[in-house]
């Protein structure tokens, strides 16, 4: 789904009709959500520095997913038609933009392929989380958000 919505994003109807179906499911699955290993901790540990959310899903759902999991973040950047989604850098850098971050001083901790893509092409390090045949060799890979908040330095 989300790769439909990366190839309809010069066509603003179509991606508008796509995400509001998606949006649907997105709402429907919150209460099904799990966090991610470590979550908490990793709240505890970057409490002193500012937090954005990067993330592919609509407005609503990742509110409701924050208020869920009791996730605080000062900046979240959403799927909108108005910043291309990752892979591309444009939310990567929207939100170092938000938080007054110079991109090259700036870490995304991400669980994907596509977070890993737009991290290099904003120039931001990237550090992912899961299974380390899922990134390129050469990324730095922790099994879970207590290790990435480590690995900052936490």
């Amino acid at each position: 789904a989300m790769a439909t919505l990366v190839a309809l994003v010069d066509d603003p109807e179509r991606w508008q009709r796509a995400s509001d179906i998606i949006e649907r499911f997105e709402l429907g699955a919150v209460d099904a959500a799990t966090p991610m290993p470590g979550l908490q901790p990793f709240l505890t540990m970057t409490a002193r520095v500012p937090r954005a959310i990067v993330t592919l899903l609509s407005a609503a759902p990742i509110d409701a997913v924050c208020e869920r999991f009791g996730i605080g973040i000062d900046v979240r950047v959403t799927r909108s038609p108005e910043v291309r989604p990752k892979p591309s850098p444009e939310p990567v850098l929207a939100a170092c933009a938000a938080l007054d971050l110079e991109p090259s001083n700036t870490a995304m901790v991400g669980d994907s392929s596509w977070d890993e893509a737009a991290a290099a092409a904003a120039g931001v390090w990237f550090i992912g989380v899961g299974a380390e045949g899922r990134f390129d060799p050469d990324t730095v890979v922790v099994p879970d958000l207590v290790a990435a908040g480590v690995l900052l330095g936490f």
